[in-house]
């Protein structure tokens, strides 16, 4: 190729790359129809489209628009050919100011701009396609689905494509035991949504619903919870007794603890007569035994770790000499954050004998710490400790498995 002519062929490619009326982007088209088809320039509907593609000009983008159902407007960026189809008509509460993006609702629109595809009557897994004076609908895929119990936000956010699987089909309460996907014919594959059984104890799960669970996090509906979802740690599940626990997320222990001070209020370790006399020790706890039908916390520490003598959950103290005027060394935390589960409000802590001294601090029932002791005595629950549904936090729904029952 000549020098002049590769000349030329540079011109024309940078005329190309730079000019995208040229390339059919049609941007004299955009002034041509500002406020005359309502385009809002510098403006966009800021909701997510439900289908975006490039490198495209204003009316390819607007035909486009027209041949879906669920398409009532559109966003076009003038720069890129970007165009963003939207369910949403403009509205002041929906629009944002956006720099280089004009939006426009299809209804601003004739007949004769989008060839015939403006009232047609295609279902939304349909697109219209213009003939001469008229149309035809062709379906494309599958959107929405029948069935009572299903899953609107799955089935409603876009157009499936065939043979596109769906992950969650069913309403959070409700499962499917088949897959569901997207057939040639624009249907979904048969499916029906059924209810979780709300198993209420782990002994149930294993025996009534589903024999071969193993120990694992369930969603169960315990009688104490009052109809409420809890998670719960089944544990000895391949046996004729299984026990419920609650996983703790965050650090919970009791201490009566192993140190006293000497007359200076300094800290020194206690004999080993005292430490054992008086059980002293402390015990960590990452699961609690719970009780399904009461709610109750129950003395089990098959999850804990004890130094010393072990603790039950909530409790504290020491043996600091109760003539010294020295701060109590015994504490307790409860930490129930990510459980779903708070302490009952009616529970407070006492002292275990006129010479101890308790100061506690609770954090909407949810977190409960105290320091307790001296004389060899502490504090303790006011009642046995019950655990009732967290108002205000729940775990997440995948955090636990929602047992389905085979039996």
């Amino acid at each position: 190729m000549s020098p002049k002519m590769c000349s030329g062929f540079a011109v024309l490619l940078l005329l190309l790359t730079q000019n995208r009326c040229l390339l059919g982007q049609m941007c004299s088209t955009i002034d041509k129809f500002v406020n005359v088809r309502g385009i809002l320039e510098n403006t966009r509907i800021k909701t997510e489209p439900f289908m975006t593609s490039r490198s495209v000009g204003l009316m390819s983008c607007l035909r486009s628009c027209a041949t879906y159902s669920l398409c009532n407007a559109f966003n076009f960026q003038d720069s890129s050919g970007t165009c963003e189809l939207q369910r949403e008509a403009v509205m002041d509460e929906n629009i944002e100011d956006f720099n280089g993006y004009l939006t426009s609702n299809l209804s601003s629109w004739t007949n004769k701009d989008i060839n015939y595809c403006q009232n047609h009557m295609c279902g939304y897994n349909a697109i219209c396609e213009p003939r001469l004076n008229s149309y035809i609908c062709t379906v494309i895929g599958c959107f929405d689905s029948a069935e009572p119990f299903a899953n609107k936000t799955t089935f409603t956010k876009k157009i499936y494509d065939f043979g596109d699987i769906v992950d969650t089909p069913c309403q959070g309460d409700y499962y499917t035991n088949v897959t569901v996907q997207c057939s040639v014919a624009g249907t979904w594959t048969p499916f029906t949504c059924y209810p979780y059984q709300q198993v209420r104890n782990c002994k149930y799960l294993h025996e009534q619903c589903n024999p071969t669970l193993t120990d694992d996090e369930y969603w169960l509906y315990p009688p104490s919870q009052n109809g409420v979802r809890t998670k719960v740690y089944c544990h000895n599940m391949q046996t004729v007794d299984p026990e419920a626990f609650i996983t703790l997320n965050e650090h919970n222990f009791a201490s009566k603890s192993i140190y006293v001070y000497d007359e200076s209020c300094l800290k020194i370790k206690a004999d080993d007569v005292t430490i054992s006399t008086n059980a002293l020790g402390v015990t960590a706890f990452m699961k609690i035994n719970f009780a399904p039908g009461t709610g109750v916390v129950r003395d089990d520490y098959t999850f804990a770790i004890t130094n010393h003598s072990v603790q039950s959950f909530g409790t504290a103290g020491d043996c600091v000499d109760d003539s010294y005027k020295c701060t109590p060394l015994g504490n307790f935390l409860i930490n129930l954050s990510g459980t779903g589960l708070i302490v009952d409000p009616d529970i407070s802590w006492v002292a275990d004998s006129a010479s101890s001294e308790v100061t506690t601090i609770n954090d909407e029932n949810r977190v409960i710490s105290g320091t307790c002791g001296k004389g060899c005595s502490g504090c303790s629950p006011s009642s046995t400790i019950k655990l009732v549904p967290d108002p205000n936090n729940r775990p997440p729904i995948e955090s636990a498995i929602r047992p389905i029952c085979t039996l």
